[in-house]
């Protein structure tokens, strides 16, 4: 629009130029007409710029509902995975305690069942120890019986052998 002015403001002055004769009159009445024109093209552009400030305006005022309800938003997430959060961290806190405590059942049952394995060895121990002991015992009890009846047997043969010679030696012959 504003070139539609220009152009006729250009079209002035080459009429100007080439028609000296006309009259002044003439001359004004377009230089209304220009200005009219201008006039309302002033004006439409001042429409439109009032329309986009009316539109500049609403998007803003979307804008501004939008981020308010999605800072509602937001706030109400945060808030729940706030709350998840303090949940998962309280359940892992008493998984890790109870792991803990099943850690060390089985290092308690583990030492019980230890103890229990030494004291079943100290007793295989002692028990073979006391086999070892009634098996010494026994074969010393055989061989001091095996003594015995050896010494028994030289002192009856001992004997023997002696009265024998005594008889041996008292016969007469």
């Amino acid at each position: 629009m504003g070139l539609r002015v220009l152009l006729k403001i250009g079209s002035l002055k080459s009429s100007s130029n080439s028609s000296s004769l006309r009259a002044p009159q003439s001359r004004y009445q377009e230089l209304e007409v220009a200005l009219d024109s201008s006039s309302t093209t002033i004006n439409q552009l001042n429409e439109n710029v009032e329309s986009l400030k009316q539109q500049k305006k609403q998007v803003e005022h979307q804008l501004e509902e939008e981020k308010k309800a999605n800072y509602g938003n937001t706030q109400s997430t945060n808030g729940a995975v706030r709350g998840e959060s303090k949940d998962l961290v309280s359940h892992l806190q008493y998984s890790l305690q109870r792991i803990g405590e099943l850690e060390q059942a089985p290092s308690a049952v583990s030492m019980q069942q230890q103890e229990e394995d030494r004291n079943s060895e100290n007793k295989s121990a002692l028990q073979l120890e006391q086999q070892v002991k009634e098996l010494q015992e026994k074969k010393l009890s055989e061989e001091m019986k095996e003594d015995i009846w050896t010494v028994r047997r030289r002192r009856h043969l001992g004997s023997c052998q002696t009265s024998q010679r005594t008889w041996r030696a008292r016969r007469p012959w």
